[in-house]
């Protein structure tokens, strides 16, 4: 779904959350990753569409403990990337470094999650004045993006 909103398609988006809300609903006896999912859908449609910072960090923190119990262990790196995301748009970038350092520390160089996090890593560093330390991770990141033959 982020992917539709960074798109600009909101429309379609909505349609999407819907959709999944409506399935989610059918197995929720059944299925936790389904409503784990659906849940995720909801934090990025707060974040990013509503632009309530607090209510996606809310969320993001249920949907993490809800991942957690579904045994959807594969995931986790990718929701610690929200949960650090919403104290930064929370403007806790204290605690929002600190988990992007941590997610760092334990995810493979190159993954999607490592790369989010050092995206935002520089971001924040950028944010509070700290361009030479913004400057050496964001070009380490380019510098892994080329050499998988991804463009940033």
């Amino acid at each position: 779904m982020a992917s539709l909103l960074f798109m600009l398609q909101r429309g379609a988006a909505e349609l999407y959350l819907r959709r999944m809300e409506q399935l989610s609903e059918a197995v929720a006896e059944q299925d936790a990753i389904a409503i784990a999912w659906t849940e995720f859908m909801r934090v990025q449609w707060l974040g990013f569409v509503e632009r309530d910072a607090w209510g996606a960090h809310e969320k993001i923190l249920v949907t993490q403990f809800q991942f957690e119990r579904a045994g959807a262990g594969g995931i986790f790196a990718f929701v610690r990337v929200f949960v650090a995301v919403t104290d930064m748009l929370l403007g806790r970038f204290d605690r929002a470094e600190e988990e992007f350092k941590r997610i760092l520390a334990t995810t493979p160089a190159g993954s999607p999650d490592a790369m989010h996090s050092q995206f935002c890593l520089a971001f924040i560093l950028l944010e509070q004045g700290r361009i030479d330390e913004a400057s050496a991770v964001a070009a380490a990141l380019v510098q892994e993006a080329e050499a998988r033959g991804e463009m940033l």
